[in-house]
């Protein structure tokens, strides 16, 4: 997929790095990395909501020509969250990177 395309069509929609970011559920910082081109890859589900973004926004203003920007800027607070295997919310932490995730079951290896 052609992550830094989408984004840079986002962007052309009036659609700032911060409102993505707090979208799709990652760091301004990573999404940046995306636009220029510096990372390529993301998580699956990220990606996954990141062309659903792109989807609604991109294919909304291609349909009525409108500046869709407004559609995100309020949504900054109410972000996708992640569904654990039961359909349960999954718990939200502030972890040290937005792409890499432990294996599920796995425990963190700490030194003591």
């Amino acid at each position: 997929m052609n992550w830094k395309l989408l984004l840079a069509q986002l962007a052309e929609q009036g659609v700032t790095q911060v409102q993505i970011a707090a979208e799709i559920g990652v760091r301004q910082s990573t999404v940046s990395g995306l636009a220029s081109g510096a990372q390529s890859s993301l998580r699956w589900e990220v990606g996954e909501r990141l062309i659903a973004l792109h989807a609604r926004l991109c294919s909304a203003a291609a349909a009525g020509g409108a500046n869709y920007a407004a559609d995100v800027s309020g949504s900054a607070e109410s972000s996708v969250h992640e569904i654990d295997e039961d359909g349960a919310p999954a718990p939200q932490s502030e972890s040290s990177t937005d792409d890499v995730q432990p294996p599920a079951g796995a425990e963190a290896h700490r030194d003591t």
